[in-house]
This record gives structure tokens, C-alpha cells and sequence, in this order.
């Protein structure tokens, strides 16, 4: 009866076990944004990234230099062109608010949460084609 309990134990851990390892994996990048911009309601300076993806649906953003740093909850989206990793701001005039991750590997495409800042910046400003910064 033991054997048969630890046989059982064993074949779900054996099981269990790739599935464990695909979760696990992350997806990151560093990447270099030209100019400051804001993600949620977060402000950003310009500068390297290193961009992670964590859990299930969040990312953290964390700056070279340590000056700031985030980890947010996105949705996922299987918009997805490509298997590099970029960023995409909205951006209405010298604004720029990080709408999308797009991490290298991943399956799917991470979007933020719109702002309350870029909330009222669209009341008063068009919103200029999103920008695209790559890796």
C-alpha cells in the first residue's frame, strides 16, 4: 500500500514537474528609452531598462541606475508581431506614456492600464501615432 502511495506521489510529481518549468520561465530585456515618459501614473526618466516580465500578468520596470522602478499588473494581449522586444508609448506632443511591453519570447503582448494623467493630457491634446522603441 506505501509503494503504491509513493509510485502515485511520484508520477504526479514527475508530471507536475515541466509544467512547473514552463511557469517559471521569464522573459526580459534591457532597453534604452531616449525620453522621459510616464507608465500608469508613474513618472520615468529617460535612460536604460531592464524590463521583466513577473508572475502571470505583471512586469517590472526597473531603471539602470536604480531612480525608479515599478512593478505593474498588465492584461495580456495575443497581439504579437514578431518575437522581439519593444515598448509602445502613446505619445500627444512632447508626452509619452508607456502603453505596451513586448517581451522577447513571450507568447503575448502586456498592456498597462491608462493613467489619469494621460487621461486629462487626451482631453486637451491629440494623441500622435504610437512610438515604437526596440531593442
Amino acid at each position: 500500500m506505501k509503494s503504491t502511495r509513493l509510485s502515485i506521489i511520484l508520477l504526479v510529481a514527475m508530471l507536475a514537474a515541466p509544467a512547473v518549468m514552463l511557469y517559471g520561465q521569464t522573459h526580459s530585456m534591457t532597453i534604452t528609452v531616449p525620453f522621459k515618459f510616464t507608465v500608469t501614473d508613474t513618472p520615468m526618466p529617460a535612460g536604460e531598462y531592464f524590463i521583466k516580465g513577473v508572475y502571470q500578468d505583471a512586469v517590472a520596470i526597473q531603471h539602470s541606475k536604480g531612480e525608479a522602478g515599478v512593478i505593474l499588473m498588465t492584461q495580456r494581449s495575443a497581439r504579437r508581431l514578431g518575437n522581439g522586444g519593444k515598448l509602445t508609448f502613446h505619445q500627444y506632443g512632447g508626452l509619452y506614456f508607456l502603453a505596451e511591453v513586448q517581451l522577447p519570447g513571450a507568447a503575448c503582448v502586456q498592456t498597462f492600464a491608462t493613467g489619469k494623467e494621460e487621461i486629462e493630457v487626451a482631453k486637451l491634446r491629440n494623441r500622435q501615432p504610437d512610438l515604437e522603441v526596440g531593442r
